[in-house]
């Protein structure tokens, strides 16, 4: 039973309790270990994603929908961002992947397409239909990146993305 309730206690200390995502700092932990373990030539990547006019979904449905919105994506992404993906709650309405074993820059803007096309299709709550659209910040390690590095420029991508109006994936330089 002690046993038991540790596990709980763990699995609690780790995950987002309304996405069912990583939470900040687990996601964090992991980008760190990641980053310190990769090899010269093994890429990863980091994606931001915001959902666009988040405080109008709130002022909208209420919280409660907000919070709805926020479960549907963190259900959404963990089913496209693929199995070689980590999923996190960044904070608030942003959310945080961590693409592991990336083999092209092609491949990679294919899966964040994939994603985001998922994250924005309609949802239904009540008697309401929802198109919650999301930007994103797409960063690819660089050599000499440190986890606080690839974020940063995946933060910056994420907002160009939204200075030209939302809805789209912007590639950090």
């Amino acid at each position: 039973m002690m046993e038991e309730m540790q596990t709980q206690l763990l699995h609690q200390s780790r995950i987002d309790s309304l996405t069912g995502l990583l939470n900040r700092r687990s996601i964090l932990d992991e980008l760190d270990e990641l980053v310190a373990s990769l090899s010269p030539n093994e890429l990863i990547a980091t994606a931001l994603i915001d959902i666009d006019h988040f405080k109008t979904i709130n002022d909208t449905l209420g919280h409660q929908g907000g919070d709805y919105v926020l479960e549907q994506y963190g259900q959404r992404l963990r089913q496209s961002a693929g199995s070689t993906a980590i999923c996190g709650r960044y904070g608030g309405e942003e959310l945080i992947v961590v693409f592991m074993s990336v083999s092209s820059t092609e491949e990679l803007l294919t899966q964040i397409t994939k994603v985001h096309e998922c994250l924005r299709e309609p949802m239904i709550y009540g008697m309401s239909e929802v198109v919650a659209t999301c930007s994103v910040g797409l960063a690819v390690i660089l050599p000499g990146d440190t986890a606080s590095k690839l974020i940063g420029r995946a933060d910056r991508a994420l907002y160009r993305g939204k200075k030209r109006g939302r809805n789209c994936i912007v590639v950090a330089d």
